[in-house]
């Protein structure tokens, strides 16, 4: 309303201005009544056309994607964070080229969830990508509902004291599409956690699904993530189990 009223205000008083130098009592009267008239029915006109824009923005404001919520694009290289850039138009066009040359082993969008409440336990959506080119923008309005996996423990062949529980925190990772839980995932999160390095180490993963199914993940397998479901894919063979 304050840009309405201020718009309003000086075309009052210009107008009144130039009435007072060009015109007679009488017909500065009438132009004063005219222009008086003319100035609350552009100020109707206005403050309706500003009441329809907010209501629409305030509708439809989360649905527009914005670089404002600090998306960030995190590079994976020997299970070590390489590089992390803000997400930016500059960015997606640099991936999009065939100039952009670092190299990674894959790709995590950080994407924030923009409403989040006390109850929620996520904070963030974790996107993988195993090519550059694939990035594209991603919202969130709403910590989506996704399938849950708990009590997720790597342990190693034939040594039972290196033990390592895997704590995802407050990211959200089980988005349907991501390519989870492969040797490259499990160095970056144990390197990041636990600074060991298991790049040959044998070793199994286990937890419990969404179905409360005890499951064990060997070191050749990795995990796809589907909307209501996942699939266990072995890398040796390239079947589902």
């Amino acid at each position: 309303m304050l840009w309405s009223i201020a718009i309003i205000s000086m075309t009052g008083f210009f107008t009144k201005k130039a009435v007072d130098l060009f015109y007679p009592d009488k017909i500065n009267q009438l132009v004063k009544k005219v222009s008086y008239n003319y100035g609350w029915s552009i100020l109707e006109y206005t403050s309706k056309v500003e009441i329809f824009v907010t209501k629409k923005w305030h509708k439809y404001k989360n649905y527009f994607f914005t670089f404002n919520n600090k998306q960030e694009i995190i590079f994976i290289k020997d299970g070590i964070k390489k590089h992390s850039f803000n997400l930016n138009i500059s960015l997606l066009k640099e991936l999009e080229s065939n100039k952009f040359n670092i190299k990674y082993d894959f790709i995590i969008q950080n994407v924030p969830i923009k409403e989040v409440d006390e109850y929620d336990t996520y904070t963030n959506c974790c996107i993988f990508y195993e090519n550059h080119k694939n990035v594209i923008c991603h919202t969130f309005i709403k910590p989506p509902k996704c399938i849950e996996f708990k009590t997720m423990i790597l342990s190693f062949k034939n040594n039972d004291e290196k033990i390592y529980k895997i704590d995802l925190k407050h990211n959200q990772f089980h988005i349907p599409g991501n390519a989870l839980y492969d040797r490259k995932f499990f160095r970056w999160i144990i390197k990041e956690e636990y600074d060991v390095d298991i790049k040959d180490e044998q070793y199994t993963v286990t937890f419990l699904d969404h179905n409360m199914n005890y499951i064990t993940l060997l070191d050749t397998c990795y995990i796809l993530i589907e909307k209501e479901d996942y699939k266990i894919i072995n890398i040796d063979n390239d079947k589902s189990m």
